[in-house]
């Protein structure tokens, strides 16, 4: 068996998305000939909600090992609150010391704390062992280099040229990357295509079908909206941000149309979105809210900024008639919570780029359906038309049964996702010098 080391800084029971991959694949990697070992930060050091029943998912084999991290209340006072410089000593001595005392294969690591991935290239140096990286986000965020100021995420020059700065030092030097959209895989290639050279592959999270036998013995109180007859609760859990705003706006229009046309049927819809903000809860910004209120649906519409446990996700999910998931005009934003949606068995509409993979995976599944658009062409009115009669339809027949096609879905089970990372795993260790 072979030995990877996966340094993943926020890990059950902290509740945050890019440890999801992590905390899914561990219960089958040895299944596919690899012992893990992870290496996280202590979720007192981590700004982020937690949710204990996340641990009932983590095999009792498996080794995790936690460390400290400097406080933000005081990394603040120099400018600098992101976890990966807060923890980024704590982790490479951890790893110095793992290593001095045990033979590891191969060094992943997997997290959105983009700093903490600098550690690959000093590890390797080191130890001259491989490494892989998980990219799950843009780490140097050309994104928003257009957008006006006041969309752009706080201190964003600065944390340009620091990420430029940092990928340029990390990136090439990587023996793999996996990432979660082609487009971040082709940008690396454009950006250093005389060094980058080593194996990458698109694979998606995964969908845990262990979380739902988990979820059916965890008891819940639905504190966000209520099962009145004749209201009909349309969901969506996840973030929020200006970037969704082109696909919100089709929404939106949709459903005003759908107020003026054929009012006795969508006046008995409510809109719940939650969980819109990474900031500490409490503190969140309303991306949603505002734009609802610009079309007058302020009074069906409702917005909670603060990020709620996995668990307690996936309880609403099920509570819901009708679940609606908006994309980015990023053409690479993959929504990684997706597969929760399809697990729910509950009918689906996205609004989504055209080049998106979520559109492969909900129509290959026939998990719901899919409103696509595309940036270079003017077809507003042709979205709104397709989006007013999706909703309609989903309306007027909230329980329209749903024939998923499972077989197809199971290439999208974290077991698959695994398997795929492992395969990723073993074609680096293969090529690898050392």
């Amino acid at each position: 068996m072979k030995k990877v080391l996966i340094v993943s800084p926020c890990f059950p029971p902290v509740n945050t998305a890019d440890m999801q991959r992590v905390r899914m694949s561990l219960p089958y990697f040895k299944e596919f000939g690899w012992i893990p070992t992870v290496v996280a930060v202590k979720p007192e050091f981590i700004e982020a909600p937690i949710d204990n029943n996340l641990l009932l998912t983590v095999p009792s084999d498996v080794t995790v090992y936690s460390v400290n991290a400097f406080k933000s209340s005081y990394t603040r006072k120099f400018g600098l609150g992101n976890l990966g410089f807060r923890s980024f000593i704590q982790l490479l001595l951890k790893c110095y010391a793992l290593f001095r005392k045990e033979k590891y294969d191969l060094i992943y690591i997997s997290t959105t704390a983009f700093p903490v991935m600098a550690l690959g290239r000093l590890l390797k140096f080191l130890f001259r062992k491989p490494f892989i990286l998980d990219i799950q986000d843009p780490w140097r965020q050309d994104f928003y280099l257009d957008k006006p100021k006041h969309e752009q995420p706080p201190k964003f020059k600065y944390a340009y040229k620091v990420d430029s700065f940092l990928e340029r030092f990390t990136v090439p030097y990587a023996d793999g990357i996996i990432a979660v959209s082609d487009g971040y895989i082709n940008t690396f290639h454009k950006r250093y295509p005389s060094t980058l050279k080593s194996e990458s592959e698109t694979i998606t999270f995964g969908a845990s079908e262990i979380d739902m036998k988990v979820l059916e013995n965890i008891n819940f109180i639905n504190k966000y909206f209520s099962k009145n007859k004749g209201i009909l609760n349309l969901l969506y859990v996840g973030r929020g941000g200006y970037d969704l705003h082109y696909s919100l706006n089709i929404l939106f229009k949709a459903i005003e149309r759908g107020l003026s046309e054929d009012n006795s049927l969508f006046s008995k819809i409510k809109l719940h979105f939650i969980g819109t903000s990474y900031a500490k809860n409490g503190t969140g910004t309303e991306t949603i809210k505002p734009l609802a209120e610009k079309y007058q649906l302020n009074d069906i519409v409702n917005e909670v900024t603060d990020r709620i446990p996995y668990f307690e996700a996936l309880f609403l999910l099920s509570e819901a008639d009708l679940l609606i998931v908006p994309g980015s005009t990023d053409i690479n934003y993959t929504a990684s919570k997706l597969y929760p949606y399809i697990l729910s068995k509950k009918n689906i509409l996205t609004i989504f780029h055209e080049n998106s993979s979520v559109n492969e995976i909900i129509t290959s599944t026939r998990a719901g359906r899919t409103v696509t658009f595309n940036l270079k062409n003017d077809d507003t009115e042709r979205l709104i038309n397709a989006t007013f009669h999706n909703l309609q339809e989903l309306i007027n027949k909230p329980n329209l049964h749903l024939n998923i096609d499972w077989s197809a879905f199971s290439k999208f089970t974290s077991r698959h996702m695994t398997q795929r990372q492992t395969d990723v795993f073993d074609r680096v260790l293969r090529r690898s010098a050392f």
